[in-house]
């Protein structure tokens, strides 16, 4: 592996370098509203697909009968008849049942993830984690005197009175020590921590113990956060309760551990044997279960022997449609599912208790089952569609009547297993299915050309249907198109496209349905390229040199161009490639050196590693001044001084920034630091505005008066952000939120109609997760949307567009709203192992992605009138562009030695262009930022698995240099090293990474404008 553990970003003629996220592991970036309490609602984009069954299968499961020992609910102890009011002591979830039960009001809060249940007036069950409010005080037993409406022999307190049970027994305090921890599983980091919410976590886990704790190992944004587990303890260890002193995060009236002491909680559990039955289910892949109520709102058991199966008989035996198993060992049933809550299948990758060699969902994701045999086609959801080869490999034919049905009637007819269905009218067959392509059921948005009542996938995105059993395969042929040349361009002939590299290393450019050879010469030549390439049917790859050793058959290029069906355009890996005959070429093989003084166009000089660029910058559509923000996660900021956030700001504000989206949480210090950022601000008129994260905080009755609180106490301070006049607020999440009004559109109208009242209007855009179909219905409670995934190619190999931007805008403007577009420079993260925290992947942040999404945006500026920058200084998703802080989400490992603040001066230049329509005047300046390991680099000591979609990156150095006149720009990565002759303004460039140091050197003939080389030295191992 590489030994020097940093992705180096550096600006060229300034005196200090800076270095961009460091990986434990091999790869690039990610954002996490951090480690905090599991998310509730928070479903990051895209960020969603689907598992598919217990051993990998398609098809409807038959399971053999099984015997396991299942063990049941936690053993509630009884705290006893304790104070309640209007404001209520539990704050939880709440029923009213005129069946209930003590045992009833049990099962459900323990199934809505509370340890904390009290029965009241007969037939209220309320759950929590915590008392809350000030009441829960002990009373004599005879004032809580009314029977149980379902059991007259129980008692279910009386008026305002509650009989109080909790699932867990304290212990006592015990000391701990970092080299020989007291309980084995930990640290679970979790904020705004209560003892509930710890016993909760621990025995969903299978736990026997678990343990509430502040240890200095892991100073993050806010104290006494961690909740421990395991199956013993060393009782030896026991000391006062005294040296357990330190409040819970999330209940101050409770203590929770303290510096190196851990308060015990006993989890005792009962358990039966039981007896299941063979059953027979479809797998519906893995979905979310993170909001309240649960996906699957019916009977719920546990076991640690959990298997698919197991829990097809307990949920069969009470007749209900769906079953999923979650955590491992939690089985929950149900009749209705909410198809919008699919998400990725890897988000569903813990080991059933039962069987390890099978998926038993995951933390807050469930694997989901229909219960019976079904009848096919069977729908499977939608899958993502944007990579090479496509996703259904066989025959595709467009249908102008295009319905599910004429769909998977052709596949059928041609004996495949799944149909897909996309973009209105395209219907595609084939015979293996890549499940981890699996997306979340908004991107199939697309109404059939044949019947607009259904969905026929959607932009790159697939409706599948399964037409039969998987083990039954089958084959077919069809006829292949001639290639004809462009008349534009001499064919080379047909060339493979497989290899990393790819053939040509220039742009990319997609033609859905317009794709020839002619229009990809035409593409390719006005950017100054020698070679034009077609693949795919619709894909146009430019480049400047080509590998003529990757020559294959021409009758392996057989893909119909989807601009002329009577031409050839490629094919799965596999490219048509063509010379314009006025440009000289060049291969690879021998690379020359011609320099050129002052040129007018770019040339490359000389390489000898494979190379990109791309000369001058995207045209600024019309339109009036527009807004540059950033998000501020206030949970990194527990340090903080007024002084600390002036020194942020005067550095947002050199690079263009006009404020913050203060992302507020849940911490009960979180409001003495907003206050500091205001009054900063205020002093030199940046601007703040908040981001209220429903991942953090909650959605009950009395959340509603503390978000709202918020909002009038700045209303009207000089730093406060507004747009057309209204004060400007918005979210993470909250799509789930009601606080207890019946629903969403009602809770959030109350929201706005509360600041109304005290004549405060708002325009709320908020960051939800939720189809574009629902703006103009459920979620017109918003006055617009923050697009938050349209920063980053979210789960692909492919580079970012703008069409998920487009597909916002469209949906937007069709409900009146709208819309706010993200921009980020990276996207990595790597937290766990499961299933302490399960967060390890990146997204593709390759091909100059700060750079080109800001020009993207700057080129359609016309449409809207904000834009985010994430992150200021979310460190745990590395897209930080901010300095370094000392308070971190425990993200040292990739963030701690690696500042990225040299990009600010790039946002500085992009910046007026975005917000005036001009671009500045420009100086000699250069950026390079490179990833140390590469992506397929082992190392000798990962924390973690391999972070997922590592393979979507590329192993380069990536460049962007302005230049006040023309000159000479050379490049280096270790042994590999390239040189352009470049006209004035900004060039962005690429070259191959190698081992070594990175550099650059700008020269006008015999004088070095600038040069950069990077210290240190790094090594490839294996």
């Amino acid at each position: 592996m590489f030994t020097l553990n940093r992705l180096v970003l550096a600006l060229a003629g300034l005196a200090t370098a800076s270095h961009l996220v460091s990986a434990k592991h091999d790869t690039s970036n990610d954002h996490d509203h951090a480690i905090r309490a599991p998310k509730r609602g928070s479903n990051r984009a895209s960020k969603r697909t689907k598992e598919w069954g217990n051993s990998g299968g398609l098809a409807p499961g038959k399971r053999a009968a099984v015997v396991e020992k299942r063990a049941a609910t936690p053993t509630w102890t009884s705290v006893g008849c304790v104070q309640d009011g209007s404001s209520r002591v539990l704050t939880g979830p709440s029923s009213t049942s005129s069946s209930m039960t003590v045992e009833s009001c049990q099962s459900y809060c323990y199934s809505n993830g509370y340890a904390l249940a009290g029965v009241e007036y007969g037939d209220e069950c309320h759950c929590g984690n915590a008392l809350s409010n000030g009441l829960g005080g002990s009373l004599s037993s005879s004032s809580c005197n009314m029977a149980c409406a379902g059991s007259s022999s129980e008692t279910c307190g009386g008026f305002y009175t509650m009989n109080l049970y909790r699932m867990y027994t304290p212990v006592g305090c015990i000391s701990d020590s970092s080299s020989s921890r007291s309980l084995s599983n930990g640290p679970n980091v979790i904020s705004g921590l209560t003892t509930g919410y710890c016993a909760q976590y621990c025995s969903k886990a299978g736990y026997s113990y678990a343990g509430t704790q502040y240890g200095d190992e892991v100073r993050l944004r806010s104290h006494h956060l961690q909740c421990w587990c395991g199956n013993s303890y060393p009782s030896s260890r026991a000391v006062s309760s005294s040296s357990c002193n330190m409040a819970c995060a999330g209940d101050s009236t409770s203590t929770c551990g303290g510096f190196y002491y851990i308060n015990i909680l006993s989890l005792t559990t009962t358990t039966t044997t039981v007896t299941t039955a063979t059953s027979s289910y479809t797998a519906l892949g893995c979905y979310t279960d993170s909001g309240s109520p649960r996906l699957l709102t019916g009977a719920s058991t546990s076991s640690s022997s959990m298997t698919a199966a197991v829990c097809s008989s307990f949920c069969s035996a009470s007749g209900y449609t769906y079953f999923g198993t979650e955590y491992s060992t939690q089985c929950f049933c149900g009749n209705s599912l909410d198809s919008s809550k699919a998400t990725s299948s890897s988000t569903c990758s813990y080991a059933c208790g039962g069987d390890s060699s099978s998926k038993c969902g995951g933390f807050y994701a469930i694997s989901v089952y229909q219960a019976g045999s079904s009848s096919y086609p069977v729908s499977l959801g939608c899958y993502s569609d944007s990579s090479s080869p496509r996703l259904l490999t066989g025959t595709e034919q467009d249908q102008s009547g295009m319905t599910v049905s004429s769909c998977t009637s052709y596949c059928s007819g041609l004996g495949y297993t799944y149909a897909g269905v996309e973009y209105g009218y395209q219907c595609f067959c084939g015979n293996s299915l890549d499940s981890s392509k699996a997306i979340s059921s908004s991107s199939c948005n697309y109404a059939c050309q044949g019947s607009s009542s259904q969905t026929c996938g959607g932009f790159y995105a697939a409706g599948v249907y399964q037409l039969k059993a998987t083990s039954t395969t089958s084959s077919s042929s069809s006829s292949s198109p001639t290639a004809t040349a462009s008349s534009s361009a001499s064919s080379l002939g047909c060339y493979t496209d497989s290899g990393n590299p790819r053939l040509l290393t220039g742009p990319e450019k997609d033609y859905s349905g317009s794709l020839t050879p002619a229009i990809c010469q035409s593409y390719c030549g006005s950017a100054g390229y020698t070679y034009a390439g077609v693949e795919y049917g619709y894909q146009c790859w430019c480049g400047n040199s080509y590998d003529s050793t990757k020559k294959t058959s021409d009758s392996s290029c057989t893909y119909k161009c989807a601009g002329d069906s009577s031409q050839v355009c490629g094919g799965s890996y596999l490219l048509n490639l063509y010379k314009s005959t006025n440009v000289a070429a060049t291969t690879t093989a021998s690379p020359t050196v011609s320099p050129t003084s002052n040129p007018t166009s770019a040339s490359i000089v000389s390489s000898n590693a494979a190379v990109a660029s791309q000369i001058g910058v995207a045209t600024p559509a019309s339109g009036g001044t527009k807004a540059l923000y950033a998000h501020q996660m206030v949970g990194n900021t527990y340090s903080y001084t007024q002084a600390t956030w002036a020194s942020n700001i005067a550095q947002a504000q050199a690079a263009g920034i006009d404020g913050f989206a203060l992302n507020m949480g849940i911490d009960s210090w979180q409001p003495d630091r907003v206050a500091d950022a205001y009054a900063a601000a205020s002093a030199v008129g940046f601007k703040m505005f908040f981001s209220f994260d429903f991942t953090s905080l909650t959605c009950g009755s009395g959340d509603l008066g503390t978000i709202t609180g918020y909002v009038v106490k700045y209303a009207n301070n000089g730093a406060q952000a507004k747009y057309n006049g209204n004060v400007l607020v918005s979210t993470f999440s909250g799509d789930g939120c009601t606080w207890n009004a019946g629903d969403v559109y009602t809770g959030w109208t109350n929201f706005r109609n509360n600041l109304k009242g005290q004549n405060i209007n708002i325009y709320l855009i908020p960051a939800i997760f939720s189809a574009t179909s629902t703006f103009a219905n459920t979620n017109s409670w918003m006055d617009g949307e923050f697009n938050w995934n349209s920063g980053w190619p979210v789960n692909t190999g492919s580079n970012l567009d703008f069409s998920g931007d487009t597909t916002y805008l469209n949906a937007l403007n069709a409900a009146g709203k709208g819309y706010m577009a993200a921009l980020s420079p990276a996207f990595f993260t790597y937290y766990g192992p499961p299933p302490s925290y399960n967060k390890d992947w990146i997204y593709r942040s390759d091909n100059w992605l700060l750079a080109t999404r800001f020009e993207m945006l700057i080129a359609n500026r016309n449409k809207f009138d904000m834009v985010e920058i994430i992150s200021w200084n979310d460190y745990g998703e590395s897209h930080y562009v901010g300095p370094i802080g000392v308070d971190q989400p425990n993200s040292q490992g990739w963030t701690n030695g690696m500042p990225h603040t040299a990009w600010l001066s790039l946002i500085a230049y992009y910046a007026p262009a975005w917000k005036t329509g001009s671009y500045p005047t420009v100086t000699d300046q250069v950026w390079l930022w490179s990833r140390p390991h590469p992506k397929d680099a082992t190392p000798t000591n990962p924390t973690n698995a391999r972070p997922s979609n590592a393979d979507y990156t590329d192993d380069n150095l990536y460049v962007v240099v302005t230049l006040a006149s023309a000159a000479n720009v050379n490049i280096r990565s270790g042994s590999n090293s390239a040189t352009w002759s470049l006209p004035s303004g900004l060039s962005k460039l690429s070259l191959a990474s190698s081992p070594g140091t990175i550099g650059t050197t700008i020269t006008r003939g015999s004088t070095t404008v600038k040069n950069y080389d990077s210290t240190g030295t790094f090594t490839y191992v294996s």
